[in-house]
């Protein structure tokens, strides 16, 4: 039968005092067994013998009652007194008729007593309660003093001393449970704590340390496990930033190398169709189909028109890509985007007249920027041509610019068809456009985007009053 596992250590703690407890009291009795016997007969004898010496001193001066009286009472013994004749000499009458040695005792003792200087020895049987310790000193002109006590006592005193063990041993082992329960629990408490924290440790979680009490090695412990918590959060924390770094290069790679492919094939795609064009206006400029000078030059002009198309979009191109690889280094300077945006809406003037559209600019003070100055030009004409190629017939455009906290934001409104919800966020994609009959490559409005990102900002587009609206956030 397998025994049940104590786990906790206020249990064994408990167990351990128990069996420490019985162990050492099993050990107590079988001393006390083993050992009372010589241990009362040599306390004994030496209590004889030195009251034996201080009788003959006594004895001398004259005052044999008294120091008889003394002897037996510092003894408990009782006193004899004998001539070289061995005959009973200042001995009360009552201990001379309880005398129970016979006369060949007496003599053996008094040979042993000339014999040395002082005799001692157990006469009896062999059970302890019927034997008798005797001390002879023979002293004088050959007077011998003997000294007698039955070792009865020593049975009675050891049954009753057992007695008093068992039920002692009783109280003390229960008061001692008590006292080792507290105890236990006292010193159990702490370590149950740590256990808690480190099991959180464990699983890293490093939120909670333990408090320090005191100054022994459990304090030390309890210091030393918050210091190796503080090690751990450190390096941890160190690893999963060395982590995130990683896992972001990793990022970037991938995505350096999907744009890559990407760039690849946009720019196959966007450039097949006038690579295509050029190529049959230029073979049938070979071939000499024009038979006029107006058709040849029509033929010039579509290839000059589709060359010059090409061009803008390899440069958008090109922009795109180096914006998006981070590749590209910002030049920030201090200027006046309300003072920028009047020379972009400038530029922008004759195309108003020939839709026949207003822009309207608001703005919230001259709201000075620190940013690249020619990058946000890009971003407020890319804006501003793609509000006018979707702006209706005499509709409005409206450019706002407004100061909120440590941002601006810039906002590019025109009326006309909304867009649909569900393509505001696609908008900003590359090559993305919602009217694929208009002219245009789809890049403008990504490139704002990088843009924006490149500085720190952010962009939005929403629908708001039959009016269509691009929004970029930029900090000051």
């Amino acid at each position: 039968m397998k025994l049940p596992k104590i786990k906790t250590i206020r249990n064994k703690i408990l167990l351990v005092f128990s069996m420490t407890f019985f162990v050492l009291l099993i050990v107590l009795f079988l001393v006390i067994r083993v050992f009372l016997v010589d241990y009362f007969q040599s306390t004994n004898h030496r209590n004889m013998r030195n009251e034996a010496n201080r009788f003959v001193q006594d004895f001398r001066s004259g005052d044999s009652e008294t120091a008889i009286d003394t002897v037996s009472k510092n003894t408990g013994a009782r006193v004899f007194l004998f001539n070289k004749d061995l005959q009973p000499v200042a001995t009360p009458a009552a201990w001379q008729n309880n005398l129970l040695f016979s006369t060949d005792d007496i003599r053996m003792l008094y040979d042993h007593a000339a014999a040395t200087e002082g005799y001692f020895t157990v006469l009896g049987g062999d059970i302890p309660d019927e034997q008798t310790m005797v001390y002879t000193l023979l002293f004088g002109n050959g007077t011998m003093l003997m000294l007698t006590k039955a070792m009865g006592l020593v049975g009675e005193a050891s049954r009753m001393f057992f007695s008093f063990m068992m039920l002692s041993s009783i109280v003390v082992y229960l008061v001692g449970l008590v006292i080792i329960f507290l105890i236990s629990q006292s010193l159990s408490k702490p370590l149950t704590e740590l256990n808690r924290v480190t099991r959180k440790m464990a699983s890293l979680n490093f939120d909670e340390t333990l408090a320090v009490k005191g100054n022994d090695e459990l304090a030390e412990l309890t210091g030393s496990v918050n210091q190796m918590a503080d090690a751990l959060s450190g390096t941890i924390g160190k690893l999963h930033q060395s982590n995130e770094q990683l896992e972001q290069e990793l990022r970037k790679e991938r995505s350096l190398e999907s744009m890559r492919r990407r760039f690849v094939a946009d720019v196959s795609h966007e450039l097949k169709n006038p690579i295509s064009v050029i190529l049959g206006y230029a073979d049938g400029l070979r071939m000499g189909l024009p038979k006029t000078q107006k058709e040849t030059q029509e033929y010039y002009e579509v290839i000059v028109d589709e060359a010059s198309g090409m061009s803008d979009l390899v440069k958008n191109l090109l922009d795109l890509s180096s914006y998006e690889s981070g590749s590209f280094t910002l030049h920030k300077e201090p200027f006046s985007l309300r003072e920028l945006a009047n020379q972009v809406i400038e530029r922008f003037s004759n195309i108003q007249d020939e839709k026949d559209v207003r822009i309207e600019l608001m703005a919230d003070g001259p709201c000075e920027l620190t940013a690249d100055r020619l990058r946000i030009n890009q971003v407020l004409s890319n804006l501003l041509g793609n509000a006018i190629k979707y702006v209706d017939d005499r509709g409005s455009i409206r450019l706002e610019l407004h100061q909120e906290g440590g941002n601006i934001r810039l906002i590019v409104a025109n009326s006309g068809p909304p867009i649909p919800t569900q393509e505001l966020k696609l908008i900003w994609n590359s090559f993305y456009r919602v009217n694929t009959q208009r002219s245009g490559n789809g890049l403008g409005l990504a490139i704002v985007k990088s843009i924006a990102e490149m500085h720190g900002g952010s962009v939005h587009a929403y629908t708001e009053d039959g009016f269509n609206c691009f929004a970029v956030t930029l900090p000051l």
